[in-house]
Formats: structure tokens, sequence, C-alpha cells
């Protein structure tokens, strides 16, 4: 999940980087700055998650990244579920990810 929250953070900031710091609305927005297949199930998908949906979210959709504070503090992106021993992977404004509980 760390990598699939990595890949779809680094995807979001492309996306800013070329839409005036503006954060994609959708997944649809980033799929050209995906490494892999957007429909694929594996990439967008935990697979501790026993459903097939989508396991992770833009959380600031539309939002432009300079509204914010930090960008180690600002959350981009996140697992849906914390399918983790109640943790879930998210992404940061600055590119890191980690682990967290109740984000």
């Amino acid at each position: 999940c760390l990598n699939n929250v990595r890949q779809c953070t680094r995807a979001c900031e492309q996306y800013a980087h070329e839409h005036n710091t503006a954060m994609p609305n959708s997944w649809d927005d980033v799929k050209k700055y995906m490494s892999a297949n957007t429909d694929s199930p594996d990439f967008l998908h935990c697979q501790e998650v026993p459903d097939t949906s989508i396991s992770y979210e833009i959380t600031i959709p539309g939002k432009r990244l300079g509204e914010f504070g930090r960008p180690e503090e600002i959350i981009i992106v996140r697992e849906i579920k914390a399918p983790h021993r109640g943790k879930r992977a998210v992404g940061f404004a600055d590119g890191h990810v980690e682990m967290r509980a109740g984000e």
C-alpha cells in the first residue's frame, strides 16, 4: 500500500505542477501520470480489503496546494479504510508517505 500511495502521490504532484498547483478531482485526471494502468484493481486497490473497489482517495480534490500550510503536513492521498491494524497509508504534499493511525 505504501508503494501504491507513493505512486498516487507522485501522480497528483505532477498533475498539480502542470495545473497551477491545483490538485486533480479524480483518478481519471491523473491517468497519464501513473506508471501503471489506473483501471487495474491491483494498482488502486489494497490487497487487505476484500472488495475490489478503489482503496485510495484524493483528500483535497480541486484545491490549490498554496491554500494550505506546510507541504510535509498536508495529506493529499490516503487509504479510504485503515486495514493495516488500524493504520492506513497516507501521502503528503512534499512527496513522503507513511502509515498513520486515525488520519
